[in-house]
């Protein structure tokens, strides 16, 4: 099995089972190759799911396709008052994680992820996978544009040398 990425719809709406219960509006479960090798904690660096969906539904989500374990936080749309293009959920995720923003890399494939990301002074990934053009995302000015899940992991560690991680002082 080469692994699973998901996409969770505000809309949308789908029944599956996980452990007996119903995960409503989960609306795909999409496959990308090289996911589960990419998605174990890439170059050693903890994970944090930023998502307009609800919490309990995101977690659900990632529990159905085996990659809960991976991700140190979840920040979801009734995790902050204030939702992206707003600063504050990437801010809340970086609190929970006690990293500082120029510690953080944030991918996200719409351009209101590039803004939260932007606002929030982390280094923005624009990840070309994903339902937006080339051009809208180049709109959103993110740090870096990939065309490839595979691209993302030779990225951080190009930036992991030019910035070590660290937590809060």
């Amino acid at each position: 099995m080469s692994g699973w990425w998901f996409e969770l719809s505000a809309t949308g709406h789908h029944r599956s089972g996980v452990d007996g219960t119903a995960v409503n509006r989960l609306a795909a479960l999409v496959r990308f190759p090289y996911i589960a090798a990419m998605s174990r904690a890439p170059l050693g660096h903890e994970m944090a799911l930023v998502t307009s969906k609800a919490t309990e539904a995101a977690q659900r989500a990632l529990r159905l396709i085996g990659i809960d374990k991976l991700l140190s936080c979840i920040v979801g749309l009734d995790s902050t008052t204030s939702h992206k293009p707003n600063p504050e959920p990437v801010l809340h995720a970086l609190a929970q994680l006690r990293r500082n923003p120029v510690d953080a890399i944030f991918v996200g494939d719409s351009p209101h992820d590039i803004a939260a990301g932007n606002a929030a002074g982390v280094f923005t990934v624009a990840a070309l996978w994903g339902p937006f053009t080339r051009q809208t995302l180049e709109a959103a000015h993110p740090s870096r544009l990939i065309d490839d899940i595979r691209d993302l992991p030779p990225l951080i560690e190009d930036l992991t040398t030019a910035i070590p991680a660290g937590p809060h002082p």
